[in-house]
């Protein structure tokens, strides 16, 4: 069955939705911050709209100065964008002031409840905008009140906007983030096999090369040609004797595959027919022809320790 998740795209993932979390933790408490001052001082700001208009008013009524009230009115909406709507009102809901004239006599939603001693701020929906109502008793009358209508309606939706590029920000810088990682992680990366084999432990190098050295002292000592191969198949050494046997350079043999380096072709076919039971040394009469002319010799296949760490193949 194969898999649906592999590892690296696992690191990959996890890097995103750990980046993604702290990123949106972060930004959400600074944002709150940020929210809750701003809601603080629209509060304050509209509420002290309210108050100044309601004492503009109260001194216009009280000097019956009927043509200031209406002046206050009329420019309250086109100094205070936000203001939509004002008015001034009795307990029982009859309106004295408005700032649309047609509202005159009319009759709003009336005051319950004790008399307040400060503006009073709520939040209503109308005809599917959302509006901040501050109201303020009259100073001049007891039985009168204020009311203003600031539309939030454009805020809401700015505020929506900024959540959504918000959290565009925010997944993109994720995506970053995780990729960046993942670069930087790939000198690392075990799971891939390429990358394990680059950074195996230096002491299998150190293994490897006292393995060489070893054999090159031990061949450079016997009468005949001989070749050492290790496990993984690869010539480490070869004396002066089997390089002249062979006609062939250092170079062209050590650190190469039996099975890739030139060596002839019978004396490749005898030694895949020697691995096959690496426990015994084995021999044979073979007619080596390479680069140079035909010669018959004896080759010997012989183990050099039991597990087979190095084995030894000579000719005579």
């Amino acid at each position: 069955m194969q898999k649906m998740l592999t590892p690296r795209l696992a690191i990959g993932l996890g890097i995103f939705i750990a980046a993604f979390i702290l990123q949106w933790s972060a930004m959400s408490y600074l944002t709150g911050i940020s929210k809750n001052q701003f809601k603080a001082e629209s509060k304050k700001y509209k509420t002290q709209i309210a108050q100044d208009l309601s004492n503009q008013l109260s001194r216009a009524m009280t000097a019956e100065d009927d043509l200031a009230a209406l002046s206050v009115l009329k420019e309250s909406r086109t100094t205070h964008p936000q203001l939509q709507k004002c008015a001034v009102f009795e307990k029982t809901g009859k309106i004295i002031l408005h700032s649309n004239p047609n509202m005159l006599s009319q009759a709003t939603k009336p005051y319950k409840g004790p008399r307040p001693v400060s503006p009073e701020v709520s939040r209503t929906k109308q005809d599917g905008r959302l509006y901040t109502i501050v109201l303020v008793p009259m100073v001049h009358d007891d039985e009168l009140y204020f009311r203003a209508f600031f539309d939030e309606t454009g805020l809401v939706q700015n505020s929506n906007a900024f959540s959504v590029r918000f959290y565009i920000l925010i997944i993109a810088a994720s995506l970053l983030i995780a990729l960046f990682a993942l670069l930087r992680l790939r000198r690392y990366d075990l799971t891939d096999p390429r990358r394990r084999a680059e950074i195996q432990p230096t002491s299998q190098s150190a293994k490897s090369g006292s393995a060489r050295h070893t054999a090159e002292l031990l061949l450079s000592e016997m009468r005949h040609a001989v070749l050492a191969i290790d496990r993984n198949n690869k010539i480490i050494a070869a004396n002066s004797l089997a390089l002249e046997l062979l006609n062939c350079r250092v170079e062209e043999l050590t650190g190469m595959h039996v099975m890739q380096s030139p060596l002839p072709r019978p004396m490749m076919n005898f030694y895949q027919t020697a691995i096959k039971q690496p426990g015994h040394p084995q021999e044979e009469r073979l007619v080596l022809g390479g680069k140079g002319p035909a010669l018959p010799v004896k080759i010997v296949f012989t183990p050099a320790s039991e597990n087979w760490e190095i084995a030894l193949i000579s000719l005579a």
